[in-house]
């Protein structure tokens, strides 16, 4: 499912009972073209994910059927899935570096590296 119509679906899934209107839809996705918002519900319609209820020429309210409902849960936990492993990649990449030795400097009390030659704050030489 792409991007775009997850997130048609997801919020018909968040109005719930009452439908997520087009205006629901627009303010939800900002930056998103009638056209484009049209072809994705009735893309969503067609799968049997959604039913649209046409209340005008260009008005509509979008229903989540349990098709659609189960396909949120699906997506959600996935992505969500996604999320945790980019998570724990992180702390492993965290974990994995040494933490840098630092001493303070006698002059000006800046914290400074152990390989540095000078103060980057007051430019005290260190020997060494």
């Amino acid at each position: 499912m792409d991007d775009f119509q997850w997130q048609v679906l997801n919020t018909a899934a968040k109005r719930g009972y009452y439908g997520a209107s087009r205006e629901d839809l627009f303010s939800d996705m900002r930056g998103v073209r009638y056209k484009q918002l049209e072809e994705a519900v009735k893309a969503l319609e067609q799968d049997g994910c959604v039913e649209v209820e046409w209340t005008g020429p260009n008005k509509f309210v979008v229903n989540i059927t349990e098709k659609g409902t189960e396909m949120v849960k699906s997506e959600y936990k996935e992505r969500l899935a996604e999320y945790e492993k980019r998570i724990e990649e992180q702390k492993a990449a965290a974990t994995d570096k040494e933490p840098e030795a630092l001493f303070q400097c006698g002059n000006c009390n800046a914290l400074v590296s152990q390989d540095s030659k000078e103060c980057p704050e007051c430019g005290a030489k260190f020997e060494g």
